[in-house]
């Protein structure tokens, strides 16, 4: 994903070798089994990269399990993780940060999966504010120092895929309000890192 979004710092710089072993890595996790949950996003991503640089990708069988991953919508939104039937919140940086993520930098699979992936994002939008309070802060957590400010990458990618059926201004409050209900409650430490309790150390 870095390699897509910005080459210049995490492509060009590399030299021929450490490309090769970086589309070996991951043309192995294209050919390998997920754990069947939204684990299978990470060995999704792995074949845009490949593609771009003529590296054997599975495109075939991945494509499968996009649509199978897709399958598991079960509406206002929301998708199962999996084999396990339950709701999490991986939701919202699993499936709608990789499905937009996906069909944003892949034209064949936005042709073949954009108008589902638009659909569910929409009727996902539709209650996302809700999620926050009128702090800032999300009501729902996560148990990992990134999750803080994964939530907001539901609406970013939704934005960049021009899927995003929210106002821009709401949008923009919403992921402004997030950020600085963490800044307030001290996530970052003395040394401008972020610390690595949910506030503060």
């Amino acid at each position: 994903l870095a390699v897509l979004m910005n080459p210049k710092f995490f492509w060009e710089p590399l030299d021929e070798r450490q490309r090769k072993n970086l589309l070996e890595f991951l043309r192995v996790l294209a050919h390998t089994t997920a754990y069947d949950c939204n684990h299978w996003y990470f060995h999704l991503m792995a074949v845009l990269l490949l593609d771009m640089h003529g590296t054997d990708s599975n495109r075939e069988y991945l494509t499968m399990i996009f649509d199978r991953l897709l399958n598991w919508y079960r509406g206002d939104g929301w998708f199962i993780d999996g084999g396990n039937y339950t709701f999490d919140y991986y939701n919202l940086w699993g499936f709608q940060l990789y499905n937009n993520a996906l069909c944003y930098f892949d034209p064949v699979w936005k042709k073949q999966f954009g108008e589902r992936v638009s659909h569910t994002t929409a009727e996902f939008l539709k209650t996302f504010p809700y999620l926050y309070g009128r702090d800032g802060g999300p009501i729902p957590f996560g148990r990992s120092l990134t999750y803080r400010f994964a939530s907001l990458s539901a609406i970013g990618w939704a934005v960049l895929n021009g899927a995003s059926t929210l106002p821009p201004g709401e949008a923009r409050r919403i992921a402004s309000g997030c950020l600085k209900y963490f800044w307030d409650n001290g996530c970052l430490s003395e040394n401008s890192l972020l610390e690595p309790g949910f506030h503060g150390p």
